[in-house]
């Protein structure tokens, strides 16, 4: 089951919640180039954020996972939990910062996240 958010990118509802049950987590969404997978209806803030990650995305294609992985191994080598090095990433630092704000989309700075 599919839908389309505000900014015409698919929205999976239905893959998340059985990956969430399965492995006892409480994902909300994740980002997957321009794809979205949720756990089901998505405030606005949780909207925001995983499009900031499709732009993410579409900045630096099949590059993206590999600088995130590289972020998470730089946070771990520096001693931080798991959770820490997730949220140290520059991805989910734009992400985090940027979420409750409605216009970031639209003023946002290509490649600004990767200056960091």
């Amino acid at each position: 089951m599919y839908l389309y958010d505000k900014y015409e990118h698919i929205i999976y509802t239905m893959g998340l919640r059985y990956f969430n049950e399965c492995f006892n987590t409480n994902i909300q969404a994740v980002t997957i180039g321009p794809f979205i997978f949720s756990d089901g209806k998505m405030s606005r803030v949780v909207s925001r954020h995983e499009n900031i990650h499709v732009q993410q995305w579409l900045e630096t294609g099949i590059f993206f996972p590999f600088i995130y992985a590289y972020d998470i191994m730089i946070g771990k080598i520096n001693g931080l939990s798991w959770a820490e090095a997730y949220k140290s990433t520059r991805a989910e630092k734009e992400a985090y910062l940027n979420e409750k704000n409605p216009k970031y989309l639209i003023t946002r700075k290509r490649w600004a996240w990767l200056k960091n």
